[in-house]
């Protein structure tokens, strides 16, 4: 019989290792390990043991470089998370903890006030999607413009409350954040 008493218990473990090299620039990696066991009273009913991730990453001042299973969130996702496309999170965790997804995501920073994004993704059924995204910052606040292409047939989640798409897409997104006297995004 299965007790009324429901425990979960999560690790992550993480190795990280940095390498500072000449003019600024910086070559890094991290691994790091995901165990989560789930009890009903002294029984373990799920155990799940992954990659959380694993991402090697190149940056100087003007760009960044991170190839790997990794977290790609974007945009002034504080609240509802509408732009974090590539999360897993569950709303009713407490930890917040997302899976990775496996990525080449290049940023590059032309100047203070602009930055643009590149990535590719790989899905389960090995199809390469593709997306960008660039920010704008001004007096009167940041400006986000976002696209992804996803060829991919397979069912996949979509945000982050449980939708989901079986058909090629594309997505596209303009966002605008003000921190002033009252916040607006």
């Amino acid at each position: 019989k299965q007790s009324s008493l429901i425990s979960n218990i999560g690790y992550i473990p993480t190795f990280s290792i940095l390498r500072e090299l000449d003019n600024s620039q910086l070559l890094d990696m991290e691994l790091s390990y995901r165990l989560d066991f789930m009890y009903s009273g002294d029984s373990l009913i799920n155990n799940t043991e992954n990659f959380h991730r694993f991402w090697v990453r190149y940056s100087n001042n003007k760009l960044e470089a991170r190839l790997g299973l990794q977290k790609i969130v974007f945009g002034p996702s504080q609240v509802l998370r509408s732009l974090s496309w590539f999360d897993t999170i569950d709303l009713k965790d407490p930890t917040g903890q997302t899976d990775g997804v496996e990525a080449f995501r290049l940023r590059w920073f032309p100047s203070n006030a602009l930055s643009l994004w590149s990535w590719a993704l790989i899905n389960d059924e090995d199809t390469l999607s593709y997306g960008g995204r660039g920010e704008l910052s001004t007096n009167i606040g940041e400006w986000g413009f976002t696209f992804h292409q996803d060829p991919s047939k397979s069912l996949q989640p979509i945000g982050q409350l449980g939708n989901s798409i079986s058909s090629p897409h594309n997505r596209l997104a303009i966002d605008f954040r003000y921190d002033g006297v009252i916040g607006l995004w």
